[in-house]
């Protein structure tokens, strides 16, 4: 499998546990070395770009529930009224 994610495409030289390989191998569901680590490193990022979405939505209904509040304040929409 040829993955390219948009970039350039070098070849390494690294170590790998052959353990943690098989380990990843099974939870990523790949066969191959180069397979396994770019779905790895793939989920990895995706991963990090997900939780920096939650981060934000978390904020933004953080600051929509405190905007609410009011709307379910009988005393605050009376005034509102005036």
């Amino acid at each position: 499998m040829r993955y390219m994610r948009g970039g350039a495409v070098t070849k390494r030289l690294i170590e790998i546990d052959d353990a943690l390989l098989d380990a990843a191998r099974g939870a990523l569901g790949t066969t191959g070395i180069t397979e396994t680590v770019v779905t790895a490193l793939a989920r990895s990022v995706d991963e990090t770009q997900y939780r920096e979405r939650l981060d934000r939505i978390s904020r933004l209904g953080a600051t929509a529930a405190e905007a609410t509040q009011d709307l379910l304040n009988d005393d605050v929409m009376r005034g509102a009224w005036r």
